[in-house]
């Protein structure tokens, strides 16, 4: 039922059914994922970060943990987390397992950020 609200694009509505399957088990890794996805939705973004943290501590060695994470610094305007984030996930990234468009944009994201901090990229 919570997913059919996602797809439906009422999130407020899935979150507290994800709420009542975590506290049944709190590591269900499907429904963390779920959960964090509405989250960022309705930007709860520190609900979000929290379900991501607790996923990427599930399986560590995800890259797509630290795009979550640059998404969430993207949205409360911390720029040099943002940067970090992007780092990581590009440094750690199998780079077909990613479309080449979202790639680029990803990449020219990090150049916009480095300039704007004087870094050199």
């Amino acid at each position: 039922k919570a997913t059919i609200f996602m797809q439906m694009k009422e999130h407020e509505n899935a979150i507290p059914i994800f709420d009542y399957l975590l506290a049944l088990n709190e590591w269900n890794h499907e429904v963390l994922a779920n959960r964090a996805e509405s989250f960022m939705a309705t930007k709860q973004y520190a609900n979000a970060k929290g379900d991501y943290e607790k996923l990427q501590s599930l399986t560590p060695n995800d890259p797509r943990m630290y795009l979550r994470f640059a998404q969430i610094a993207e949205a409360q305007n911390s720029a040099a987390k943002e940067l970090k984030n992007y780092e990581l996930f590009l440094k750690y990234l199998e780079q077909d397992s990613v479309p080449a468009t979202e790639l680029e944009q990803i990449q020219k994201r990090v150049e916009e950020l480095r300039a704007a901090q004087g870094a050199t990229p």
